[in-house]
């Protein structure tokens, strides 16, 4: 299961510490992970550090070197040229944004667009290929980028990668 989108900020606290366990709850969509016994100055520095992220994700567009993406109207652009996209190519664009600091797995891209529904296995290929002949194809320099056997990452070259 995967958290539906949200700007509350989820801390678990548990006994479990088993490196399964904190990835599967990670992956669900968890902000942070903290196995007991803690100290409480511990937990109110997560918390401070969760509540500033929170409120940096109020902005009102996201961008990815001269791509921007304006959360409120949808309107995409890159390099100040407007860009069409369908709602499925969109919406991995902004999982995509939101996420420029990490790789995004196949996995996840498809519970964020689908949920639980199981789907053709060409599906996402064919909506990147969309998403990367509007974002990319007119431009000299690639944002979208593949990570072979993962998933993928937006980001620009020149400002570095994993």
């Amino acid at each position: 299961m995967v958290r539906a989108v949200s700007d509350v900020p989820i801390m678990v606290a548990t006994a479990r510490s088993e490196d399964r366990d904190v990835i599967r709850t990670l992956d669900s969509g968890a902000d942070d992970y903290l196995v007991k016994p803690f100290e409480l100055l511990e937990v109110y520095a997560r918390v401070q550090a969760l509540w500033r992220r929170s409120l940096l994700s109020n902005r009102a567009s996201l961008e990815v070197a001269d791509l921007t993406l304006n959360l409120e109207t949808l309107e995409v652009s890159r390099g100040g040229q407007p860009i069409r996209l369908k709602p499925v190519p969109l919406k991995i664009l902004r999982l995509l944004m939101e996420n420029s600091h990490r790789v995004v797995s196949r996995r996840e891209i498809e519970a964020h667009i689908w949920g639980d529904e199981t789907t053709d296995s060409d599906a996402l290929r064919t909506h990147i290929s969309a998403l990367r002949n509007a974002i990319d194809k007119p431009f000299a320099e690639k944002l979208l980028h593949t990570v072979h056997g993962i998933g993928y990452r937006l980001y620009a070259k020149d400002a570095g990668a994993p």
